[in-house]
């Protein structure tokens, strides 16, 4: 029996508890688990080298034993002001063996929109409480092909906010030549264009390929929402769904702004809770006028053309003052 490496590492995280059946957002959970492929026991120390989101973090776990087909599970818990994180480590194992791993894992805290976002394309003072920067240096994926030159020609910030009634995402983007103007709306992740795709299931009930996608760009000269696919009680483009959106361009940025009612994106007629998560991806596309030449994305799923939630972003709901 082969295996493609004796140890596979991977990272995930999540907010800690508070104590009250919510979560502490300034506290994080980071939990590895080491798995051993190799055919007898490996036995070693697990160096933790760097955490990035964590300043000057290091550790050592000393005398780790993993039996064949086993794993071992390693939890710390660390106070950080960010969800996104990038392990460097390494396993020495008792005869000296080093092996090194690199990973990455991040989730989400949606801020509580106590001021409501108007769906208008401009991103005012106190819509939204952050922006994430999505640039080909952070812990997030941005997709290229040459001649892209860096983050000045394609690359995006997103902000997000709910309430009980929607959610509000808006996407703002760097792009050096619009070309949006898509022949028909099912083509428009070839061109400039904004996809999200979601689901709630707070209890993981649901079947990770049971989800909403949407595409949202220009056709025909309009701002055109196009379903990818639905399995909410409501469909998003029905005329009475209260979606609402608006594109807007100045100069080199693009400003992709919706606000979209949980109803289209809930399997079942429920509430949206605080402290639960919606699991999401995001992802701007761009064309500089010879095809799709970039996509930058918040959460996997979206561009390798997927249609499970496995690898998309937990998102959690939070009616906490965060920064």
């Amino acid at each position: 029996l082969e295996y493609k490496t004796p140890l596979d590492v991977d990272v995930r995280c999540e907010p800690s508890s508070d104590g009250n059946g919510g979560y502490d957002y300034g506290s994080v959970n980071f939990i590895v688990d080491i798995s051993n492929n190799a055919k007898g026991t490996v036995s070693g120390d697990f160096i933790i080298n760097s955490l990035k989101g964590v300043d000057n973090y290091k550790n050592l776990y000393e005398n780790i034993s993993i039996p064949s087909g086993g794993r071992e599970t390693i939890k710390m818990n660390v106070l950080s002001d960010t969800s996104q994180f990038r392990l460097a480590a390494s396993f020495i194992t008792d005869d000296g063996t080093a092996v090194d791993f690199n990973g990455s894992t991040s989730y989400a805290v949606c801020d509580y929109a106590y001021t409501k976002p108007v769906a208008d394309g401009v991103i005012s003072d106190g819509e939204y409480s952050k922006k994430i920067y999505l640039g080909s240096d952070d812990v997030v994926d941005i997709h290229a092909v040459d001649p892209y030159v860096g983050t000045d020609d394609f690359s995006a910030k997103l902000s997000y906010a709910w309430d009980e009634d929607n959610l509000y995402v808006a996407m703002e983007c760097t792009d050096n030549k619009l070309f949006d103007e898509s022949p028909s709306a099912s083509a428009m992740w070839r061109y400039d264009s904004f996809q999200l795709a979601g689901v709630y299931d707070p209890e993981e009930k649901l079947n990770s390929s049971v989800l909403t996608s949407v595409l949202y760009g220009v056709t025909g000269g309009k701002n055109t929402l196009e379903m990818v696919k639905n399995n909410a009680v409501k469909a998003m483009t029905d005329e009475d769904s209260g979606f609402e959106g608006a594109i807007q361009r100045n100069e080199n940025t693009t400003v992709y702004e919706v606000k979209i009612p949980w109803k289209t994106l809930l399997t079942e007629d429920t509430e949206v809770l605080e402290d639960t998560v919606f699991k999401l991806a995001v992802l701007a596309n761009d064309n500089d006028g010879a095809g799709r030449k970039a996509a930058v994305q918040y959460g996997e799923g979206i561009y390798s053309g997927g249609t499970s939630s496995e690898a998309f972003i937990k998102m959690y709901l939070s009616k906490k003052i965060t920064n």
